[in-house]
């Protein structure tokens, strides 16, 4: 495997005391960092191979690492076990899970994704102060984030610099849809008193959770992908999870997921009223992060993980209208 410089891997697996022969394969599904898999006689791991990205002082090898870590010690198991760091080089090791992807959603599906969140905030106050877990990557720390995240990436999208034949498509998704949206629910929300969260609000959440990022073994899930997870308010997590473009979510099924989640939680109807309200402002969120290909940074992550970011960019374009089209244009 040409692609993959298998040296600093092998060293480091012989130092954990893991056995060869090792077979590595790379795995396409890492649209940030290289995911690889490593064969060892009967036993399979998975390295990750992070791009050397901070959020908000804290690495994210070292986040998504200390965020398993703090879930095995809790002995939450239907996640990847983890099992060693490589700070210097930037890559984790971690169990195989050998499941598949879920592409038809049932109840079962949502009961058991509600019950993990459930589960990882039991005793949530316990960890208030823990140096393990911060506030989540553009998590809420007051009201008004909801919105400020929303206009956050529209910032980011308008000041994109593009050089290809597509340029005009995405100045005219921008400025005459996605722009014009924002200022109108703007210009007629409800008025909100903006105030800071108290630290009995915030749920201990694995961040960018959907189902992209389960898979499912024998009928039980399993959870991954937590290189953003931290503190953060319920209502996001719910609207994120709704808003995830590969997984349409109709109204009986997003109220299997949001009953079940909040049957524990205080002032349910208060909290589904915000949730109804900061709703297409992550719609419009979510417009922009489909379209994250056009950012250098992101472009960069993608070229680390092997990804031809050009030849995405005409089809992200096209998914991101079809979104708008879909939830926004009325």
């Amino acid at each position: 495997m040409s692609r993959i410089n298998t040296k600093k891997y092998q060293d480091f697996l012989k130092k954990n005391n893991i056995e060869q022969p090792f077979i590595f394969k790379n795995i396409k599904e890492g649209r940030n960092n290289k995911i690889i898999k490593v064969i060892c006689n009967n036993e399979s791991y998975i390295i990750k191979h992070y791009q050397n990205i901070k959020f908000k002082n804290l690495s994210n090898i070292r986040r998504e690492f200390f965020f398993n870590t703090f879930l095995k010690r809790n002995k939450i198991n239907c996640i990847p076990e983890p099992i060693r760091m490589n700070l210097k080089e930037n890559f984790a090791l971690y169990s195989f899970i050998d499941g598949k992807k879920i592409h038809k959603i049932n109840k079962n599906h949502l009961i058991q994704a509600s019950d993990f969140i459930k589960k990882i905030n039991i005793n949530k106050e316990k960890y208030y102060n823990s140096k393990y877990l911060r506030i989540a990557v553009d998590g809420i720390t007051e009201f008004d984030d909801h919105v400020n995240n929303c206009l956050k990436k529209i910032k980011i999208l308008n000041r994109v610099k593009i050089n290809s034949s597509i340029k005009k498509d995405f100045s005219n998704l921008l400025s005459k849809k996605i722009i014009p949206k924002y200022n109108y629910l703007i210009d007629n929300k409800i008025k909100i008193k903006n105030r800071k969260l108290k630290n009995h609000e915030y749920i201990i959440s694995p961040s960018d959770f959907g189902f992209h990022n389960i898979i499912n073994k024998k009928n039980k899930l399993y959870f991954f992908d937590f290189e953003y997870a931290g503190w953060d308010d319920p209502i996001k997590l719910i609207c994120d999870f709704f808003c995830q473009p590969d997984y349409k979510l109709n109204r009986k099924q997003s109220d299997i997921f949001t009953d079940n989640l909040l049957n524990s939680i205080k002032k349910q109807s208060k909290m589904k009223l915000m949730i109804k309200y900061f709703m297409p402002f992550y719609r419009i969120k979510w417009c922009c992060i489909i379209l994250n290909e056009f950012y250098y940074d992101i472009r960069k992550r993608r070229n680390h993980a092997g990804i031809n970011v050009d030849e995405m960019l005409n089809v992200q374009l096209n998914k991101s209208k079809k979104y708008f089209n879909y939830y926004l244009n009325d």
